[in-house]
């Protein structure tokens, strides 16, 4: 079937790995920005939870030199498939993550180890866009990976009319990845402690993206309406309020109980003031007394309670700088250790997702008069603005959503992959609907706007508002599609996305026309 598009859309087609000739020069895994390797090792048995520190034990039999370029250069090892049922070839291969680009030649000395070696090649700039800013700072780019941010970005990028509100202890009003994102400052009193949070909230929420400079983010182009009164639930009226706002972050909570009169007010947020509020579930045990607590407004029905999930290594990594040495930081875990269950953030049934919280790059306030300083966060309070972004980047895409349809649009386009890890098992039901998925998120609010016609009558003169139309026979099963005008009418339809009219479209006794135009909901 054919189909008409008139949009500028770009269709990209991306090389599988396994497709690429050897000959094709070779880039890292863009996942992890390390190089994969395939190895199948002389060992009789390799085992499930095989890794990095056995690999190097089989190597040297036992003897490891500290400087050796193995240790060096292996960031992780595992067993590449782990199923009873696979032939014996497959069920001895290892996958190998390492930051050197030639780790063949260095394994050359362990030629009696092993009887297969192969690098995995991928293509440069596997995106049809990329920020220039993505990968400036080293791992800056991870988590916005992680969650499909940079697919996102092929179908939109955020719009400046779309703002984000938040109250936070401190804004670094002159730093270079935020200033010019800074639309409206209603106060800024530097506190005493905690004179980083605010900066570092704001570089999830919207550092500068594309501008050569620090790092990017999911809605770089949207702009931050602050303030310093955080903590107060008259505050966040006060920013709901402002021009455009359509979004709140609140990496904070006031209230360790249900209050009602807090739920009406965030209901009221939502429902009346049409904005999408985005709250920390919390990180630790002071918070409200455990790690099950619920805290408020977090946990209100008429807010996206956000705990964090790690993004960082690959299954099989090892953390070198805990001691001893050990699987710290593996994506999708809820653990930072995993085993470990003291070493998460908060969870409980109020939860609706999980983001990055765990050491997503960010910027950073240092008190020394510089303004371009980057730090790692962790904890829930970066977790939460990166969802927030998300949030904005879904309201500027199909502007005309309601607040609720945003709110559900993001918790239920969620991968819930994460839900099923054995690690994540004891935390069932308490970790939401899954992972953050921006691009999913942007496929619902995509279908969401799409009107579809199909063996349709006009009689009279319409002048129809809709942000995608698709039409012809596929649309549907059955029979052709063809649009009826009759009685002369004039059917105009104000798009605001895209048009695709496809074979079997056919106007009769009339016109149809289309006019692209700008949203009536900014």
């Amino acid at each position: 079937m054919k189909t008409k598009k008139l949009i500028g859309l770009i269709i990209i087609i991306l090389l599988s790995q396994k497709g690429i000739s050897q000959s094709t020069q070779c880039y890292p895994n863009p996942k992890y920005n390390l190089y994969e390797y395939t190895i199948k090792l002389n060992l009789s048995t390799v085992t499930s939870n095989f890794n990095k520190a056995q690999l190097l034990d089989y190597l040297f039999s036992g003897y490891i030199p500290s400087n050796s370029p193995i240790e060096t250069f292996v960031s992780s090892a595992n067993k590449s498939y782990i199923d009873n049922r696979l032939t014996y070839y497959l069920d001895h291969l290892i996958t190998v993550f390492s930051s050197n680009a030639n780790l063949d030649t260095v394994f050359t000395g362990f030629s009696t180890k092993y009887s297969y070696f192969r690098k995995h090649c991928f293509p440069q700039n596997m995106l049809s866009y990329e920020p220039n800013d993505f990968k400036i700072i080293d791992g800056g780019e991870k988590h916005l990976t992680y969650i499909k941010a940079d697919k996102a970005w092929d179908k939109h990028r955020a719009d400046s009319r779309i703002r984000i509100g938040f109250s936070d202890t401190y804004l670094d009003t002159l730093h270079e990845d935020l200033k010019a994102n800074i639309s409206q400052v209603l106060t800024n009193v530097m506190p005493t402690t905690e004179t980083f949070h605010g900066t570092a909230v704001a570089g999830c929420l919207s550092a500068i993206t594309n501008n050569n400079i620090g790092l990017s983010s999911v809605a770089g182009n949207s702009k931050l309406v602050f303030s310093s009164n955080w903590g107060d639930n008259d505050e966040v009226r006060l920013i709901a309020r402002q021009n455009r706002v359509r979004v709140v972050n609140l990496s904070w909570f006031n209230r360790c109980v249900y209050d009602p009169d807090q739920d009406s007010f965030y209901r009221f947020i939502e429902d009346t003031l049409n904005l999408v509020v985005v709250s920390a579930a919390g990180n630790n045990n002071t918070h409200c007394g455990s790690k099950t607590a619920q805290v408020y407004p977090a946990a209100l029905p008429s807010v996206i309670c956000v705990t964090s999930v790690c993004h960082s290594n690959p299954p099989g990594y090892i953390c070198q700088y805990v001691n001893p040495p050990r699987a710290c930081l593996i994506e999708d875990r809820h653990e930072v250790y995993p085993g470990d269950t003291n070493s998460t953030f908060h969870h409980y049934p109020e939860v609706d997702i999980c983001a990055p919280g765990y050491h997503p790059a960010t910027t950073h306030f240092d008190n020394t008069g510089l303004h371009n300083q980057y730090i790692s966060g962790f904890g829930t309070s970066f977790a939460s603005p990166i969802v927030a972004s998300a949030c904005a980047l879904v309201a500027s895409f199909n502007p005309c959503l309601t607040a609720r349809q945003i709110r559900n649009i993001i918790i239920q386009s969620a991968n819930p992959s994460i839900l099923t890890i054995p690690e994540n098992i004891k935390y069932t039901g308490l970790l939401g609907s899954g992972k953050l998925d921006v691009n999913e998120a942007l496929n619902r609010a995509e279908n969401l706007s799409t009107r579809y016609e199909q063996n349709i009558n006009y009689n009279v003169n319409q002048n129809i508002t809709n942000f995608k139309i698709t039409a012809g026979h596929h649309v549907t099963t059955g029979t052709q599609g063809n649009v009826n005008v009759n009685n002369n009418a004039n059917i105009i339809y104000n798009v605001h996305h895209s048009v695709e009219l496809n074979d079997g479209f056919e106007v009769k006794n009339g016109t149809f026309e289309v006019r692209f135009t700008e949203s009536p909901c900014y």
